[in-house]
C-alpha cells in the first residue's frame, strides 16, 4: 500500500499487463464503451472478392454513433448493405485501399478528402483476425487540414512576396545607383540605412574611412562633418531639412550647407529632403538628395573676387584721370595768363586773343 496525502492506493500482486490480461467480458465492456463513446467514426466491414480473388466491394456490418452522426443516417439504414449499394458514388480507389489492408494483414493509414462535405479525414484501415473483416476508424481533421493548407498557402504567398520584394529591392537599388546625385535614406530616428555610391564616392575624395562620419545620430554626424551654414554660422539639427521632414512632414528643397572633411576640405551641398510614409500615412523615415555645388560656390567666389578687382581698378582709373587732369590744368593756366598779356602788349594782339579764345573752346 502506498500513501499520498489522505489518499490510499491499493496494489495487489497481479499487476495489469495490458488488454490481454482482461477477461473476455472485460474486453467486451471496454470495446463496447470505446465504440459508443469515442468521437472517432468507426465502421465494421467485411471484404468482398470476385472470382479471381480481387477486392471489389465490402459489406457494412456495423457503424458507431459518431459515424451515424457524420453520415446523417441511422445504423439500420446502413448495416448489412454493400458499399456500392448504399453509396453508389464512392471512389473506386477506396475499395482498393481496403483490399490492400485486408490482403496484407497490415494497418493502412491515409488521409481522405470528401468534397461533398468539404471535409478531410485521417483514416486507419485495420485488418481483424476474423476472416476478411476489417475496421475503419476515421478522425475528422478538417480544421487541422484547412489550417495546414492555409499555413502552406501563407508560406507560398510569403515566399512569392519575398521574391517580389527582392526584385523590387534590386530594381530600387539600381534606380538609386543610377541617380547622378548623392542619395541617402534615413529611418524615423534619423539613422542612415542606405547611401548610394555617388555620395560615397563624393566623400571618399577626401576621406577613405567613411564609417566614422556616418554612424551615430544626426547631432553626432553634424559635429563630425562640421555642418554649418554656407557663411560658417553654426547649424543646429532642428533647422535641417532632415529634422523638418521627419518631425513635421515637410518637403524641403535646395537647402545649402557647408561640411568640412579634415582641416582643408570644404564641401558645399544643396539638399532636398522629403518624408517617407507607410500605408497609414505615418512618417517612417526620410529620403534626401545631395547636390555637390562645391565647384559652383568656388566659381561664384572667384567671380566675386574678379568683380571686386574690377571695381577697384575702375576706382583707381578715375583717381588717375582726376589727378592727370589736375596736373595738366596747372601749366595751361600759366600759358593762358601769358597769352592775355601778349594780347594787350603786342601788335596783332587781336589775332592772338582770337587764337586764345579758340584754345579755350577746344579745352
Amino acid at each position: 500500500m502506498h500513501e499520498k496525502g489522505d489518499s490510499k492506493i491499493l496494489i495487489n500482486d497481479n499487476r495489469f499487463t495490458g488488454l490481454d490480461s482482461l477477461s473476455a467480458e472485460s474486453k467486451a465492456q471496454f470495446l463496447t464503451r470505446v465504440w459508443y463513446t469515442t468521437s472517432h467514426e468507426m465502421c465494421l466491414a467485411q471484404m468482398v472478392f470476385d472470382a479471381d480473388g480481387a477486392p471489389v466491394d465490402y459489406l457494412i456490418l456495423d457503424i458507431n454513433p459518431a459515424y451515424e452522426k457524420s453520415l446523417g443516417l441511422t445504423r439500420d439504414q446502413v448495416i448489412n448493405k454493400l458499399l456500392t449499394e448504399r453509396f453508389p458514388n464512392y471512389d473506386p480507389s477506396w475499395v482498393d485501399k481496403c483490399g490492400e489492408a485486408v490482403l496484407s494483414g497490415k494497418i493502412l493509414s491515409t488521409v481522405e478528402s470528401i468534397p461533398a462535405r468539404d471535409a478531410f479525414y485521417k483514416v486507419e484501415i485495420i485488418p481483424l483476425d476474423v476472416k476478411d473483416q476489417f475496421l475503419i476508424v476515421c478522425e475528422d481533421i478538417t480544421q487541422q487540414k484547412k489550417a495546414e493548407d492555409a499555413l502552406h498557402q501563407a508560406k507560398e504567398e510569403l515566399k512569392e512576396a519575398l521574391i517580389l520584394a527582392e526584385q523590387k529591392t534590386a530594381e530600387l537599388d539600381a534606380a538609386f545607383e543610377a541617380v547622378p546625385d548623392g542619395l541617402t535614406v534615413y529611418d524615423k530616428n534619423s539613422n542612415i540605412i542606405y547611401m548610394n555610391d555617388t555620395i560615397k564616392k563624393f566623400y571618399k575624395r577626401f576621406e577613405e574611412n567613411l564609417g566614422d562620419y556616418f554612424t551615430g545620430n544626426q547631432q553626432i554626424r553634424m559635429e563630425r562633418l562640421k555642418i554649418s551654414y554656407p557663411d560658417g554660422r553654426p547649424l543646429i539639427p532642428e533647422d535641417t531639412p532632415l529634422y523638418r521632414a521627419i518631425n513635421y512632414g515637410e518637403t524641403v528643397k535646395d537647402y545649402v550647407t557647408l561640411a568640412q572633411i579634415g582641416d582643408d576640405n570644404e564641401i558645399y551641398s544643396s539638399g532636398s529632403c522629403a518624408p517617407i510614409r507607410n500605408n497609414l500615412g505615418e512618417i517612417i523615415g526620410a529620403v534626401m538628395l545631395h547636390y555637390d555645388i562645391t565647384k559652383r560656390i568656388e566659381l561664384e567666389k572667384e567671380t566675386e573676387q574678379l568683380i571686386e578687382k574690377l571695381r577697384r581698378a575702375d576706382q583707381n582709373k578715375n583717381v588717375f584721370i582726376n589727378m592727370l587732369s589736375h596736373e595738366l590744368r596747372n601749366p595751361l593756366a600759366s600759358i593762358m595768363t601769358s597769352l592775355e598779356f601778349l594780347e594787350q602788349a603786342l601788335p596783332g594782339g587781336e589775332e592772338i586773343r582770337n587764337s586764345y579764345g579758340d584754345s579755350q573752346t577746344s579745352m
